[in-house]
């Protein structure tokens, strides 16, 4: 049995022994933290390193298939599709890893839905290995528009419509349009 003050005493030291503790386990989930958010950058610097480094030899690879004598070559023009796929993939690495990285500033724009589609269909047209797409839009309303980064949509739309193309049945074309509702 304790007397009154000595409890007191045995709780105030309980209490400070369990802030010790909690104040050892928050400087300990402090330094995880920090050490995976820079395990987290180096990741983010490999891949901007890796894809910036792939550029080179796919900017070879296509000025390649496009010389005269390669050129002429039934399978030249496919091999400078596949390398600015390849391009555009790495580009896409690259600016999703500076995106985490906060080193990618988004610019909103206003622009139309004839187009984001227009330019997607223009990105995508290698990759068609002579499948067809059926564009839907009512040129007869007013312009379908909206505020958004245009580059990163155009980006994300193609990415969408080459899975189409990959996925879906090869007799069927790939439908891409805007409608508003």
């Amino acid at each position: 049995q304790l007397d009154d003050p000595r409890r007191r005493y045995l709780v105030a030291l309980a209490y400070y022994a369990a802030l010790g503790v909690e104040r050892v386990s928050l400087v300990a989930d402090a330094e995880r933290l920090r050490r995976l958010r820079d395990s987290h950058r180096a990741k983010d610097e490999i891949v901007a390193a890796v894809s910036h480094d792939l550029r080179t030899p796919l900017t070879t690879i296509r000025l390649l298939a496009q010389e005269p004598e390669i050129a002429s070559h039934p399978n030249a023009i496919a091999i400078v599709e596949e390398a600015d796929r390849l391009t555009r993939m790495v580009t896409d690495v690259l600016e999703l890893s500076r995106l985490r990285a906060g080193g990618y500033r988004v610019q909103a724009e206003i622009n139309t839905a004839e187009d984001v589609i227009g330019a997607t269909l223009r990105q995508v047209r290698g990759s068609l290995h002579g499948r067809r797409i059926v564009r839907h839009l009512d040129l007869t309303t007013p312009a379908l528009a909206g505020t958004f980064e245009l580059v990163l949509t155009i980006r994300i739309l193609g990415n969408l419509v080459e899975n189409a193309i990959c996925f879906s049945p090869v007799d069927q074309p790939v439908e891409l349009g805007a409608r508003r509702e």
